[in-house]
């Protein structure tokens, strides 16, 4: 017995120094911790602003609304696609991340969903109105406090 019979078996397998993948069979649902999900909104941030809790969301909530990645979505900001979102509150520079409110993260969904860049066929996104239709967005939501952040403090507000 030769050397190639003890390990033909593994030809199919990968070993270390392979570039070959090892092909596994799925024996039932996929784990949940494995699974993509697409909750969003699931874990809020909340912010305390002129004495009220605002809910917010990060850049990696975005992205997973839009089902991307966080560096394309930061791509997209620099490239003018989307607002850069506001900047949470730190004692460090360094450390302050991109928040976005419900309404912005629903209306850019929506948009998404509208000019097709949603799901399996994705256009090119230069080749769509997003730029333009999420700036009206987030020019509209300007208009309002906070640009439309949900407000959840439990106090009654007057009005």
């Amino acid at each position: 017995m030769g050397w190639e019979d003890s390990f033909s078996e593994l030809a199919e397998e990968y070993y270390p120094g392979s570039s070959k993948k090892i092909a596994r069979s799925s024996s039932g649902p996929p784990d949940a911790a494995i699974a993509p999900t697409n909750d969003w909104a699931a874990n809020p941030r909340t912010y305390v602003v002129d004495g009220n809790e605002y809910e917010f969301f990060s850049i990696g909530d975005l992205a997973a609304a839009l089902d991307r990645r966080p560096g394309t979505i930061r791509l997209w900001e620099r490239q003018g696609y989307i607002p850069e979102g506001i900047r949470s509150p730190s004692a460090h520079a360094e450390k302050r991340q991109r928040i976005y409110t419900r309404p912005q993260i629903e209306g850019i969904i929506r948009i998404a969903a509208e000019v097709g860049i949603l799901g399996e066929a994705r256009p090119r996104i230069e080749k769509t109105r997003f730029r333009e239709l999420v700036l009206d967005l987030f020019l509209e939501l300007a208009k309002k406090p906070l640009s439309g952040a949900v407000q959840i403090s439990t106090e009654k507000r007057t009005e």
